[in-house]
């Protein structure tokens, strides 16, 4: 997702379809109050890591966390 800032719109208008998804890769715009907060936020079923951080933006992978099953 690379939507110039509007990153937490995105991922909302998923909606209850957001946890069917197993995998993003999001650039986020993190100088604007609180967007990655927010965006954190949003995926917290998700294990999130920083792939690439730049001045304004970082590049976040975020893995849905899966059911262990023994």
């Amino acid at each position: 997702i690379d939507v110039e800032g509007h990153e937490a719109e995105v991922l909302k208008g998923f909606g209850d379809d957001l946890n069917k998804v197993k995998l993003f890769l999001i650039e986020v715009e993190y100088f604007r109050p609180n967007s990655l907060e927010i965006v954190l936020a949003l995926l917290k079923d998700y294990e999130t890591k920083i792939l690439r951080k730049d001045k304004n933006c970082l590049l976040l992978q975020a893995k849905k966390n899966e059911p262990t099953s023994f």
